[in-house]
């Protein structure tokens, strides 16, 4: 199989303008020429091409005679064809070495925007994909949140916070981040906080997603409903709560951290619950849920029909200070195989239910 040779350490000066073959000249000062780093007539190589503000990307031919490097394959072009001394980079990984060509892809080189102050993106139902969901009208809001998702983590958000704000409406789109953000600001995805009845998140399967250590999501201003669970965080995802949040009926469990340093963090927040559930809260295996200083309100009377509190496989909750208000149905809690309730010594009768609750197999309610 034909190799392609990968060189580092190359950059040239030339004086070629236009859009035609690149002349090669001298090499810059501490970089070599194609032929010092060992190129051969007929290879194919990745340049970048820099003029001023102008820069280009492409696949081109080395040829010795000239020399030359053909431009084969333009992958991202600004170039405006003006006179100056232009700089050429042969890209590669190490000297000399050959791979399969095969197993060799080349790929222009992604530059991130890096924020400079907090920003906001729009998801309306009459906006579009296409539009870049910087203003909350029909020809400026994206229509999904997914597509704000990709868009965001595009970005070097930097120290800056990123708002994805989601028209009124029911969604029945389920929301995945799967990857860390670029940066350390916030990403909050956000409905109606002050009246989370009229942005409603009702998804077959799991509402909202946050999968791989490192990513994180807060959520605030949604009514959640799901067949699945309603907030899911797991393997190494953390969810945090906003305001303004109403847990409807979902199917297996309201929130559930599962995997190792997965988190739903609930400290001090403050939500409604307004439907049932098999479980409220559900850390298993390996999840951590925070509930610290929270404040629950229980509208109607909901049921529980495994346990309000769920904490199995090594799992830990903390409920420390939280304080509920209303009543439910069903068994307050279940903790088993060495997992952790801790509720700060609140009692047996600490988790809204009617029935009361079970530990086994080392698990520890206290």
């Amino acid at each position: 199989m034909a190799t392609v040779y990968l060189l580092d350490s190359v950059k040239v000066a030339t004086s070629t303008t236009g859009t035609g073959s690149v002349t090669v000249g001298a090499a810059e000062p501490g970089y070599l020429t194609p032929v010092e780093a060992g190129a051969v007539n007929g290879r194919v190589y990745t340049w970048r091409l820099d003029d001023g503000d102008d820069f280009e990307i492409f696949i081109g031919t080395y040829a010795s005679a000239g020399p030359t490097v053909s431009r084969d394959t333009v992958l991202v072009s600004k170039i405006s064809g003006t006179a100056g001394t232009s700089k050429i980079n042969l890209s590669g990984k190490a000297k000399l070495s050959a791979v399969p060509v095969a197993d060799y892809v080349v790929t222009p080189r992604q530059i991130r925007e890096k924020l400079t102050a907090n920003r906001t993106y729009y998801v309306r139902k009459d906006g579009s994909d296409s539009n870049d969901g910087l203003t909350n009208s029909p020809g400026g809001a994206f229509r999904t949140i997914a597509k704000a998702i990709e868009v965001v983590a595009a970005l070097d958000i930097s120290i800056y916070n990123v708002t994805i704000q989601v028209q009124d409406g029911t969604w029945t789109e389920a929301v995945v981040v799967n990857a860390p953000w670029i940066g350390a600001g916030t990403v909050t995805l956000q409905g109606n906080t002050s009246t989370p009845a009229n942005c409603v998140l009702d998804v077959s399967g799991a509402c909202v997603t946050v999968d791989g250590l490192g990513s994180r999501l807060t959520v605030a201003g949604f009514t959640i409903r799901a067949t699945n669970v309603g907030l899911l965080a797991q393997n190494g995802g953390a969810i945090s709560l906003g305001g303004g949040i109403v847990f409807g009926t979902c199917g297996a469990a309201h929130m559930r951290a599962n995997g190792q340093n997965a988190l739903v963090y609930a400290q001090s927040a403050s939500y409604t619950i307004s439907g049932g559930s098999q479980r409220h809260l559900m850390a298993s295996p390996h999840g951590e849920i925070n509930l610290f200083g929270a404040t629950v309100t229980l509208s109607g009377t909901p049921n529980f029909s495994v346990s309000f509190a769920f904490a199995d496989r090594l799992s830990f909750i903390n409920a420390g200070s939280a304080t509920f208000i209303g009543s439910a149905t069903g068994t307050r809690y279940n903790v088993a195989s060495n997992s952790v309730i801790n509720t700060g010594g609140g009692g047996a009768n600490f988790f809204p239910g009617n029935a009361e609750g079970s530990t086994a197999t080392g698990g520890q309610y206290i």
